[in-house]
């Protein structure tokens, strides 16, 4: 992850605009176009501080979610289970059976 010290100082609309725009034409130019999951995935990303503030907020609504630390961010994830054990019994060919008739 980038260095925040770096990044332009935003203090508008039109300075985040600006600099969104650059953003990504830097990303199109260097064919860095890639999904990452931490974005895509989470809830929020950021500092400890800033997760357990946000996962404080949200409350009862993002039970069953976890604070993960990867590398030199955290963020609010949905724990992963598999949903084998609750559709093992459950599989099966789907057939034009009609139970009504």
């Amino acid at each position: 992850m980038r260095n925040l010290e770096n990044w332009p100082v935003i203090t508008t609309f039109d300075t985040f605009q600006a600099a969104h725009r650059k953003w990504v034409e830097g990303a199109l130019a260097t064919h860095v176009i890639r999904r990452e999951r931490r974005w895509s995935e989470s809830i929020a990303v950021g500092s400890n501080t800033f997760t357990t503030e946000i996962l404080s907020q949200l409350g009862s609504r993002v039970k069953g979610h976890k604070i993960i630390e990867k590398g030199q961010t955290f963020q609010i994830r949905e724990k992963t289970e598999s949903y084998n054990p609750l559709f093992d019994g459950e599989k099966g060919n789907i057939a034009p059976e009609n139970t009504l008739i």
